[in-house]
């Protein structure tokens, strides 16, 4: 006896198939940033005094090791930045700087590729929705040809497929729409942080007051 799912799916075409593996990418990206933004999530006020009062204190090891305790790409920047006290001003903030530049893909990783399925997936379903159109149709159209009654059960098929792809595809193009505006801002929210560390940083290693 087959089970209800695989009957669902058998039914809706073709096109189902590559909406699957959507669905199948869209949860495996899901997952995979929220795990990667969980481990950047840091006190950047909080880690920026602590780092201050080392630097101060000529602790230069204990900053270090204060980065060391972070997964955070705005403690790995700091970390390049601290290696670099004693240089010139311009080639403290040039280091940081392209230390945030190298944290940046990072950050954005997978994040077009969910765009992509959240515009992707609704066209597949409209795709599936055409099919499913053009089956019904056609089968109209062969039994008129032979002078055969058409009932509903003759289009049911066709009108069924329409209807399954059209709702894969907004059910994976939804929740990807949202994932990706919910990830969009945590993004946002990381690269302020890294600014606002960069600034207090270049201050410190400077000699100046960090606001």
């Amino acid at each position: 006896m087959s089970h209800p799912i695989w009957e669902i799916l058998a039914s809706a075409g073709p096109v189902v198939w590559p909406l699957l593996a959507c669905s199948i990418l869209l949860t495996a990206i899901v997952v995979e940033r929220i795990l990667s933004y969980r481990r950047t999530q840091m006190n950047v006020r909080k880690f920026m005094g602590e780092i201050s009062e080392a630097v101060k204190r000529n602790k230069m090891a204990e900053a270090l090791a204060l980065c060391d305790q972070h997964e955070s790409p705005i403690a790995r920047m700091v970390r390049v930045g601290l290696t670099s006290y004693g240089k010139p001003r311009e080639e403290i903030r040039e280091a940081i700087e392209e230390a945030g530049f190298r944290e940046t893909p990072l950050l954005e990783k997978n994040l077009t590729t969910l765009a992509t399925l959240g515009h992707v997936a609704p066209l597949l379903g409209l795709l599936g929705t055409l099919l499913g159109l053009i089956r019904a149709f056609y089968i109209m159209h062969a039994r008129a040809n032979a002078l055969l009654p058409v009932g509903p059960g003759d289009v049911a098929q066709g009108i069924w497929q329409a209807l399954l792809t059209t709702t894969f595809g907004l059910m994976i193009a939804i929740p990807a729409v949202v994932a990706y505006n919910y990830f969009v801002r945590k993004y946002q929210r990381i690269l302020w942080g890294m600014e606002v560390a960069a600034a207090d940083l270049v201050r410190l290693l400077a000699g100046e007051n960090p606001a």
